[in-house]
């Protein structure tokens, strides 16, 4: 089950080898460098049928959190948790405010549906050591249960707050306006880090202490690091945030799970090549991300500026 994630060594090897991470002294991306973001979420709370194996349908969901179109095939993974501790206004301040952890979820479930499906029932969820029964697990009396569609890249296309009840309804259908995002951001407010014209150097994370909301983050806790060239200036992409990585014009990825520092030589675009510095043109953005936690947006930011 993917829970939720919070978001330099020495070298030994001698700078002109092959290793990736030989570099100079790596650029350090610290609080001081991250942007602002606020982050707004609603969704009704649903009365469930306790015990009941509720039918989760998803065929009539055509646009994501994010205001993109979808198609119902684009579903990919269905999970459930029980916040045991939590009623359904807590857990959307919770999220809001990048406070959810791990230690508030008492159970987990999920599913990967095969292609094409667009509904499952709830017991062909499972564990990792079993199938999830309802009739076992779903009661009434205690905090909320989400439910969460995400897409292929892990990324979260909608959820619905369930609470156990007697005569509860048994069928669970996902809509457009099932749960709302809305998302500001400020990505001048850090301060930008500067790479040496035709440079690719490495980056160091390892002090960054708080994401763009001001809640606290473990540096080991990204899974993914990515850098993106843009034509718009800051403001025009603050305009369409949620669609950031849309509106890039290139993009280079890398994995760094448990990383805190890596050499940018790593990243490669969709092609497979290299990234090979920055330009003066557009806007150029760094973010640290985290496919498999439930953020809505990269947790830092920071601008990229050459001399």
């Amino acid at each position: 089950m993917i829970l939720v994630a919070l978001l330099a060594c020495p070298y030994d090897t001698p700078p002109d080898s092959a290793d990736p991470d030989a570099a100079a002294l790596p650029l350090a991306f610290a609080d001081a460098n991250n942007y602002g973001l606020t982050l707004e979420l609603a969704a009704e709370p649903i009365a469930i049928a306790e015990r009941s194996n509720s039918l989760v349908s998803w065929e009539d969901l055509r646009v994501d959190l994010r205001g993109t179109a979808v198609s119902a095939i684009d579903v990919r993974t269905i999970e459930l948790w029980w916040l045991q501790a939590l009623e359904p206004a807590q857990v959307l301040s919770a999220i809001e405010g990048g406070t959810l952890t791990q230690g508030d979820i008492a159970l987990s479930a999920f599913g990967k549906p095969p292609l094409g499906t667009v509904s499952v029932h709830l017991n062909q969820l499972a564990f990792f050591s079993g199938q999830f029964e309802p009739e076992e697990y779903l009661v009434g009396g205690a905090g909320t249960w989400l439910l969460l569609l995400k897409n292929e890249a892990e990324a979260a296309a909608s959820f619905q707050l369930l609470t156990p009840e007697p005569g509860g309804v048994t069928e669970l259908s996902f809509a457009n306006d099932s749960a709302t995002l809305v998302l500001a951001a400020d990505l001048e407010l850090g301060a930008p880090l500067v790479i040496p014209a035709g440079e690719a150097p490495a980056f160091d994370w390892s002090t960054l202490t708080a994401d763009g909301r001001g809640a606290p983050v473990l540096a080991d806790g990204f899974d993914q690091l990515t850098i993106a060239r843009f034509e718009g200036a800051p403001a025009s992409l603050e305009a369409d945030f949620a669609h950031l990585e849309l509106l890039a014009s290139e993009t280079w990825s890398m994995s760094v799970k448990g990383e805190t520092s890596a050499a940018s030589a790593r990243l490669q675009n969709a092609e497979g090549g290299s990234f090979s510095g920055i330009s003066g043109d557009g806007t150029w953005l760094l973010w640290l991300g985290c496919r498999s936690c439930l953020s809505f947006a990269p947790r830092a930011i920071v601008r990229l500026t050459t001399n």
